[in-house]
């Protein structure tokens, strides 16, 4: 099943008869197609639980804010289409009322942008909004 943290990716559960150990799996592929089109539809945490697109999230925001905006955009509707992006917004029912963030990845020429809101850290995004801000970037920056 997946995990709590996607960026565990999976876990699995194993009962020996007397007790049950988590264990961590991992992430795998999700063979989704990398430009912003193919992810419309899909659930905006997803994209934190794909094996495929680890690596480039991770360059764009370290581990830790990787696994920061992957826990806290849990719930959410499907990536939809925003003017030039295919964004949305999440939260995570787990962490304080006020977090949220939302993921933007530019249907022009690729650019991902992430918005995170913690009563923690306060604001952080990473990547390139220049074009214009989706909605789903801008909930979160108003959410503040």
């Amino acid at each position: 099943m997946a995990a709590v943290s996607p960026a565990d990716g999976y876990v699995k559960f194993v009962y020996d008869g007397q007790s049950i150990e988590k264990v961590v799996l991992g992430q795998r592929s999700t063979g989704i197609g990398f430009t912003a089109d193919d992810l419309i539809g899909r659930h905006p945490g997803s994209i934190f639980l794909d094996a495929d697109r680890r690596e480039t999230l991770i360059a764009l925001m370290g581990e830790d804010g990787y696994r920061l905006a992957g826990d806290v955009i849990s719930v959410g509707s499907g990536l939809k289409i925003q003017g030039d992006w295919v964004a949305e917004d999440g939260f995570n029912r787990r962490l304080a009322s006020r977090n949220r963030g939302a993921v933007a990845i530019n249907r022009t020429d690729g650019r991902v942008v992430v918005a995170v809101w913690t009563d923690e850290v306060g604001l952080q995004i990473w990547g390139d909004i220049g074009g214009g801000v989706p909605e789903a970037i801008e909930s979160v920056l108003r959410s503040h």
